[in-house]
């Protein structure tokens, strides 16, 4: 009996552009030889060398991540413990922060609680106009569809609790 899932997973990696494989354990391997309900390492790397690896965005108020790419985003005019949060990525996406307006060449989104008065009007995360990173900014929940991380200080009683950093990765190369 031939496993119907294991076929069409086989043929959807031929729609997103992958080759068979010689590895006789991955679902692109070119003859049927059983279910092969999970991808392979082999499918993987496939599928990464076509569209990229993913990255994964996330954000700490509690300092760095360790074994992550991070860069502080402190506003030190606000009094409520803003200095040790930190945006991080699992590489480094060439992100900057300000806290003086957007940093000239290159592609900023403005970071902005509007009710809080501390000065968070000229903060702006930035990234290379050349990223493949388009962000946006949101303060009242995250933006559906698009993989959003939460920046929330907990000591910072001006509603920080939804906000939402939003990216989407485009994914061709430029």
């Amino acid at each position: 009996m031939i496993d119907l899932r294991s076929v069409a997973l086989h043929e959807i990696g031929h729609a997103l552009g992958l080759d068979h494989s010689d590895d006789t354990d991955a679902v692109m391997y070119a003859f049927y030889g059983g279910p092969k309900p999970n991808l392979r390492l082999d499918d993987v790397i496939g599928i990464q060398s076509l569209y990229g690896d993913r990255l994964n965005l996330s954000y700490s108020a509690w300092g760095p991540i360790p074994g992550k790419h991070c860069i502080s985003v402190a506003e030190h005019s606000d009094p409520y413990a803003w200095d040790d949060n930190y945006f991080c990525s699992d590489k480094d996406i060439g992100a900057q922060w300000s806290m003086s307006g957007p940093i000239a060449g290159m592609r900023c989104t403005q970071i902005v609680e509007p009710v809080d008065l501390h000065a968070w009007s000229d903060n702006y995360l930035c990234v290379p106009t050349s990223s493949k990173w388009i962000f946006n900014w949101r303060y009242d929940g995250p933006d559906q569809g698009n993989r959003c991380v939460q920046w929330h200080e907990y000591a910072d009683p001006d509603t920080w609790d939804d906000n939402f950093l939003c990216g989407t990765q485009l994914p061709w190369p430029w």
